[in-house]
């Protein structure tokens, strides 16, 4: 029997700015560190990952989560990186690549952050649409800038 994630989330961004998406994320990847859980956030560029990286240690005054660019062998509760997988890890994946999460069993929880950009709309359906022919339930949230 294979497992899936106890919760998948769709966050639904007015705004389709990137800036304000990337702090979204880092508002709720500090959220979620602060409940103790371990998160993956699967980028879909070395680019994205350098982004990421400097917002969660600027986006907020005070704000402090303990994570790096993932290398295969890094503690940090927090980990930034593109692969598919990171079993043995978080409990939570941000998922921001174009696809959808092929291994699903491999988290708790799994977060895709939508703006409100044609192109992102897109894949979104495309990925909700992936996620619900699973067989999984999914909680949207719109997010108001």
């Amino acid at each position: 029997m294979t497992t899936v994630p106890s919760s998948l989330d769709f966050y639904v961004l007015e705004s389709q700015d990137r800036t304000t998406r990337y702090i979204f994320i880092c508002r709720l990847v500090e959220k979620i560190y602060r409940l103790n859980h371990r998160i993956y956030i699967r980028t879909e560029t070395a680019s994205d990952n350098r982004v990421l990286d400097d917002l969660l240690w600027t986006f907020r005054a005070g704000s402090f989560v303990p994570h790096a660019i993932d290398t295969g062998s890094n503690p940090e509760p927090v980990l930034i990186g593109n692969a598919e997988s990171r079993p043995q890890m978080p409990e939570i994946l941000f998922n921001l690549q174009s696809n959808p999460v092929q291994s699903l069993d491999a988290y708790k929880r799994v977060i895709e952050i939508i703006d409100a950009s044609s192109d992102l709309r897109q894949l979104g359906r495309t990925k909700y649409k992936f996620y619900r022919d699973a067989g999984l339930n999914i909680e949207t949230h719109r997010i108001a800038a």
